[in-house]
């Protein structure tokens, strides 16, 4: 080869690799872009769903509010005639009143009692008995001076008994006691006694629930204006809610395009270049928690097939790899804390397992990453390794899990990858594990 032909040669070739480095600063350039899209869409779907929730969790309050007022119409209205009533004639003294008027008519009826026994015995005893006693002292007045002294202090005595017999007896006439009256008073006390039973340990505390009373009711007989009310707010917010929704909407439809080709950039990595997926958004009629959407990962992973919703598909390996491609892709927005990924190395190649080993360790960055395999591709990336086998004892199968040490770390994959342990497998070992 000539002069010029060779630096033609190295000309192109210098212009190829410029390319091949301008499309590569390119491509991780969007991609980083798009990671903080989405993590700016992760945050703005997470806000409108707290409001989402609240809103709703503020219509359900409205709404039962609205049930429980209506369903107490008929008995507020009913307490209206008959608990109000026994108020209205028993409550139209005051506290004192009824108490003056317990112990008066209790006093009446004492004095009444008395004074008719004192009369009763002045009248018909006393009186009586001084009469016969001043006749019988007439009889023998004659016999000496002393005897005319003591008929003249019997009869003032019963001069006086005759006075004090009259002033008792007007004063049991001045006295009315109506046995009718006692009566209503203790009908009336005996009904204020089931009140405070039923409504308050006392008169104040009875009143109080009147008022209270008053006030529901009150609140019920202008139920149509309160439901009016509640209906206006719940309309407000039905229209908020709708509002946010659809933002919520316009956002999941402009970012799900983005996820949808990334995660499939992230399938052919991992062996599945025939494999589509799309992030379905579908717009409901009614609200759920997640506002107006469903949202599927819509998945195909050969050509041909049909679309399926991710969690239908039959295949662990399959199912495990693609959640591994979409856990690379939210790798910075996922909150889940620990991923499980069960046999994520079936059917793949060595080259497929390697970039398996390196996506697992990128998302281990952020996230807790446990993963059960038989690739030494893999099994080299892992930070701590478990051996896990079965035995059998006394008839029982166990399962046991132990943590292994470098040394045996690395006869693990040694023998994983060649099926024996020799030097070689020991050295490739090494190098895997020097590479992870």
């Amino acid at each position: 080869t000539d002069i010029s032909q060779t630096g033609e040669i190295l000309f192109y070739y210098f212009d190829e690799q410029m390319e091949y480095a301008n499309i590569s600063n390119w491509i991780l350039e969007r991609y980083e872009e798009g990671i903080k899209q989405i993590e700016v869409a992760k945050e703005l779907i997470t806000t409108k769903q707290k409001q989402l929730k609240q809103l709703q969790e503020e219509a359900a309050m409205q709404e039962i509010e609205y049930l429980a007022k209506e369903k107490q119409i008929s008995t507020f209205l009913e307490c209206k005639k008959t608990f109000f009533g026994k108020f209205k004639y028993y409550f139209k003294y005051n506290k004192k009143n009824k108490k003056n008027s317990k112990i008066s008519v209790k006093n009446e009826e004492k004095q009444k009692e008395n004074l008719e026994e004192v009369d009763e015995n002045l009248s018909n005893q006393a009186i009586e008995s001084v009469s016969n006693s001043i006749r019988c002292l007439e009889k023998i007045a004659s016999c000496g001076e002393l005897y005319e002294e003591k008929l003249s202090e019997l009869k003032n005595i019963y001069y006086e008994i005759q006075e004090l017999a009259r002033d008792v007896s007007n004063m049991k006439e001045d006295i009315f006691f109506d046995e009718e009256e006692r009566d209503n008073v203790e009908r009336r006390l005996d009904e204020i006694f089931s009140l405070k039973r039923k409504y308050g340990n006392s008169i104040e505390e009875i009143l109080k629930y009147k008022e209270k009373l008053e006030a529901e009711i009150n609140e019920i007989e202008n139920l149509d204006e309160i439901n009016n009310k509640l209906k206006k707010e719940k309309e407000a917010i039905k229209e908020r809610m709708l509002d946010l929704c659809t933002e919520m909407n316009s956002i999941r439809e402009k970012y799900a395009n983005i996820i949808s080709n990334k995660i499939i950039l992230e399938l052919k990595d991992l062996e599945m270049g025939n494999a589509t997926l799309r992030v379905a958004v579908e717009k409901l009629d009614n609200f759920n928690s997640n506002g107006l959407n469903k949202v599927e990962f819509m998945v195909c992973t050969n050509k041909g097939e049909e679309e399926k919703e991710l969690c239908k598909i039959a295949s662990g390996g399959e199912m495990s790899r693609i959640m591994l491609a979409i856990k690379t892709v939210l790798a910075e927005v996922d909150k889940v804390s620990t991923l499980v990924f069960d046999e994520i190395d079936t059917g793949i190649s060595g080259k497929a397992a390697k970039a398996v080993g390196e996506k697992l360790k990128t998302i281990s960055n952020n996230h807790q990453v446990m993963v059960v395999t038989h690739s030494a591709s893999i099994a080299a990336k892992g930070k701590y390794n478990y051996y896990i086998s079965k035995k059998t004892l006394n008839e029982k199968t166990y399962t046991e899990i132990r943590r292994l040490s470098e040394e045996e770390v690395l006869k693990e994959i040694a023998r994983i990858s060649s099926g024996d342990i020799t030097d070689i497998s020991i050295a490739h070992a090494k190098e895997l594990r020097k590479a992870s």
